[in-house]
């Protein structure tokens, strides 16, 4: 078996690109985040819209 050296045995190096691939990520999901935003469900939520009428007996 082969012995590799530490640079050898990396699988990509560190520095500019791995930080360029990280934060055009971020910006793809904050992209997809705005585009998805505006069809949202408030599904599972309480409106406070509906309210329940009581009704009172009068004399």
């Amino acid at each position: 078996m082969t012995k590799l050296s530490t640079g050898e045995a990396r699988q990509g190096e560190r520095g500019r690109p791995v930080l360029m691939v990280l934060i055009a990520g971020l910006v793809l999901a904050g992209v997809a985040a705005f585009v998805l935003y505006p069809f949202q469900q408030d599904a599972g939520t309480i409106s406070d819209d509906t309210t329940v009428g009581e009704t009172v007996a009068t004399d």
